[in-house]
């Protein structure tokens, strides 16, 4: 009896020393300067940025975090509301670009792998709108990894966001005059892949973005302002998402959305 105990307290032990040097693994990965614009039309720009990419649908309506039980892989989506005035500009910047937090540790849950495509002007913007937000205080619980959540990390079936962002960087270059798929191209990038894969192929049991050939444009349009899908469908998520992200998109910028969708193959 008393082997078996030893030998399960030695096998606890491993998991959480093994997969804490993961967690905790640090990255050198310098700052660089980047010019934040503090005008209205950049913070507007910036909080648009935001409402699109979801910050609002994990850190709460008021930016103040979220528990989130159900996550393996750290439960808390933290309150930045007050953790952005921790952080310098070139540290908000690698953050966004890279994964990696303050203390040079990374990202486990924020989904870096699809900021890392946002342009250097549009994270610039974004750190802009998120300096003037208020400070809401919300108590809550630390930051902690499931015991399902560490084995999958040792085997390597969880991924950090620094892992995650090195291989979703797609290294696109987006032009100053981009042609509407191009324009497309960008905003799929930096706003379907959470959910959908960076190869756009189905994640988390979110579907291909083939299936967006089923819509012809002003269905599409429909779609990602309403919630609802072809024949009046509610979606799990997908429903809720659009009138909480994609409502902010202009209609214009949905048809270039489907413009790109419509070129996969």
């Amino acid at each position: 009896m008393l082997v078996v105990l030893a030998i399960f307290i030695v096998t606890i032990s491993y998991i959480y020393i093994r997969s804490n040097l993961i967690i905790y693994k640090k990255y050198n990965i310098g700052l660089v300067d980047i010019a934040i614009p503090h005008d209205s039309v950049s913070i507007a720009a910036g909080k648009k940025i935001a409402l699109t990419r979801g910050c609002y649908g994990c850190h709460n309506n008021n930016l103040s975090g979220e528990v989130f039980p159900y996550w393996e892989a750290g439960m808390i989506a933290a309150n930045i509301s007050k953790k952005i005035p921790l952080y310098s500009d070139q540290e908000l910047f690698r953050l966004f670009r890279h994964g990696i937090k303050k203390d040079g540790t990374g990202l486990w849950s924020m989904p870096a792998g699809m900021f890392v495509n946002l342009s250097q002007k549009d994270i610039g913007q974004l750190i802009g709108f998120l300096r003037t937000i208020p400070v809401v205080e919300n108590k809550l619980p630390q930051t902690a990894f499931s015991f399902k959540g560490r084995m999958k990390i040792i085997r390597g079936e969880i991924i950090s966001e620094v892992t995650m962002a090195r291989k979703a960087v797609k290294k696109f270059n987006y032009p100053d005059n981009p042609t509407v798929v191009q324009r497309g191209n960008y905003l799929v990038l930096t706003t379907c892949t959470e959910c959908h894969g960076y190869d756009l192929k189905g994640a988390y049991g979110s579907p291909p973005l083939l299936i967006a050939k089923a819509y012809n444009e002003s269905q599409f349009v429909k779609f990602l302002h309403t919630g609802n899908a072809l024949g009046n469908r509610e979606l799990t998520m997908m429903s809720e998402i659009c009138r909480s992200r994609f409502i902010h998109y202009s209609e214009e910028e949905i048809k270039s959305i489907h413009a790109f969708l419509m070129q996969l193959q």
